[in-house]
């Protein structure tokens, strides 16, 4: 599984989740590797269709940085989310680090 968006990232190396949206769909749960993270849990919470449905999640995904406005924050989440999954089905996934 790759992380290629640094908030996500950054946010999961430094407290050991995220949640975080694909176009894959994964199984309900399942077991990944995140390059320079390690072995990772992977939770499908729902598909996503609307920007609104993230509002419970957004603080919690990695783009929040504590200075702008919540809407802002789901904003640049969505716009994220569109620029990879392309037209997709989204999902939405709560990833966590294994303990080793």
């Amino acid at each position: 599984m790759r992380f290629d968006v640094k908030e996500a990232r950054e946010f999961l190396k430094e407290n050991g989740f995220v949640f975080t949206v694909r176009a894959h769909n994964y199984r309900e749960v399942s077991h990944k590797k995140v390059k320079e993270i390690g072995n990772v849990l992977v939770v499908m919470i729902t598909e996503i269709e609307f920007d609104y449905e993230l509002m419970d999640y957004a603080r919690l995904s990695g783009f929040d940085d504590g200075e702008r406005e919540f809407y802002e924050i789901i904003n640049e989440w969505w716009d994220t989310i569109e620029k990879y999954c392309k037209g997709k089905r989204k999902y939405l996934y709560l990833v966590m680090v294994e303990d080793e």
